[in-house]
């Protein structure tokens, strides 16, 4: 297998693990892979925006989760309680990826994950998404395939230190 490819599936594994679930599969890969960008080989052309259809797929892919459009569709993980849902979500989504995708960079790679997260627009695998979000992100600032490989093992660590941050940052009353 391929450099590029090989860290690029180690990340979805990872990512899966975080979670407890399986290795990725052959579904969950075509649909990470359609999110991020095109391969030829170990060439990867990278989406020009973050597709908020695409990424929807492939939250119904990997969790079979619908977004939360629904009144009463809540959700809190840990000590977060995400905002209620309802018809506000589906818009919310859509503008946080417009503005991920925007030109120049308006916003960084860790801020729109915990924006992401925050917002949690879907009933299940926001994690899984957020970080392929982060992914394309990181990737669109400098096709960092170095940093990719350097995530193996971080990754675990970065997101539970992301939501240790922003409750510290709760605590005392900052908003990030």
């Amino acid at each position: 297998m391929l450099y590029r490819q090989r860290a690029f599936l180690d990340f979805l594994d990872e990512s899966n693990l975080i979670e407890t679930e399986p290795r990725a599969n052959a579904a969950e890969i075509d649909a990470a892979g359609a999110f991020i960008g095109n391969w030829d080989g170990d060439r990867l052309t990278l989406a020009a925006w973050p597709d908020p259809i695409k990424l929807a797929h492939y939250v119904l892919v990997t969790a079979g989760a619908p977004m939360r459009v629904r009144p009463g569709d809540n959700v809190s993980v840990g000590t977060h309680v995400a905002p209620l849902g309802g018809p506000d979500i589906r818009p919310a989504y859509e503008e946080l990826l417009t503005e991920i995708g925007s030109q120049p960079l308006t916003i960084e790679p860790f801020d729109a994950y915990m924006r992401y997260e925050d917002l949690h627009p879907f009933m299940d695998g926001n994690g899984r998404s957020g970080r392929l979000l982060w992914l394309w992100h990181v990737l669109r600032r400098n096709d960092a395939w170095t940093t990719l490989v350097k995530t193996q093992g971080f990754l675990r660590v970065f997101h539970y230190m992301t939501f240790e941050y922003r409750d510290r940052m709760r605590m005392r009353g900052l908003k990030r």
